[in-house]
């Protein structure tokens, strides 16, 4: 007997993906639920106890062009102003009181789990493999529990990254979207797609690879039988140039470099401890 001719209620897609999101819920309050109280480490030092910007909500303007806001330390500025303006919203939550920054660390960690279940789902789906929508909910909770995920949902400056992630795939399920969109909804979804890569690199600078996983999965997934899917990509290929130019134009103008400041180990030891 199939699972569905068990348990009807799996004939419904609602009831399965609700199961599937509960599941993932469940399964990363497991894992991080002794995190919410554990005390600020490293960077949070400097970026959060020690930086006094982040202690009133009227700085939000400043976060988006002063680099110095990232920092109480001058020498260690950067241009993250999301991240930065996230802190300010947890710190008048809950204070010097790391719970709350905590709470927001595992919110976002389940998000990017339940966005990674849906593109792998979209993706798998349109591969031809059969049981995609399992597949996407293994390999989601997979995401959700792996230990590698450690040092950055319980390590709360480690946010710059959960925060991008999110931004990174918002970006590319909204380009999903518009490659199988008529030509209005798809110009709303491509829109949409940039505003979030926007987002993910003022978040952190990893999301500048957005663009360069697009056009492999558009080289991968071509269609040539539809000449204007192509004729509605470039448009947004061009897109997401020029806001990676604006981006390193505002992080040169505003940090003063468009490159990170020089660190006290090399690279082979940055790349080991990563």
């Amino acid at each position: 007997m199939m699972p569905s001719q068990k348990y009807p209620a799996l004939k419904n897609p609602t009831a399965r993906l609700a199961i599937y999101v509960l599941a993932i819920l469940a399964l990363a309050f497991i894992s991080y639920s002794n995190s919410f109280k554990a005390d600020f480490q490293f960077d949070d030092a400097r970026q959060i106890v020690s930086n006094h910007y982040i202690r009133s909500l009227k700085n939000l303007p400043r976060f988006f062009t002063e680099a110095k806001t990232a920092s109480y330390d001058p020498k260690f500025n950067g241009y993250r102003p999301l991240t930065i303006a996230s802190h300010a919203i947890c710190y008048a939550v809950s204070g010097g009181r790391p719970w709350s920054f905590h709470v927001l660390n595992f919110t976002l960690h389940v998000l990017n789990a339940l966005l990674l279940m849906l593109i792998l789902g979209k993706v798998l789906r349109q591969s031809g493999y059969a049981r995609y929508e399992m597949a996407a909910f293994l390999a989601a909770a997979v995401f959700a529990i792996h230990p590698l995920q450690t040092s950055t949902v319980t390590y709360i400056s480690g946010r710059a990254l959960l925060l991008a992630s999110l931004f990174w795939m918002l970006s590319f399920y909204a380009f999903l979207r518009c490659r199988e969109s008529s030509r209005i909804t798809a110009a709303a979804w491509g829109a949409a797609s940039l505003a979030f890569y926007s987002a993910g690199l003022l978040s952190k600078e990893m999301a500048v690879s957005l663009p360069a996983v697009v056009i492999l999965y558009w080289l991968i997934f071509r269609d040539k039988n539809k000449p204007d899917c192509d004729r509605l990509n470039w448009p947004l290929f061009a897109g997401y140039a020029a806001v990676f130019a604006a981006f390193m134009v505002i992080k040169q103008v505003t940090q003063g470099s468009v490159v990170g400041q020089a660190m006290p180990y090399t690279v082979p030891v940055n790349l080991m401890s990563q």
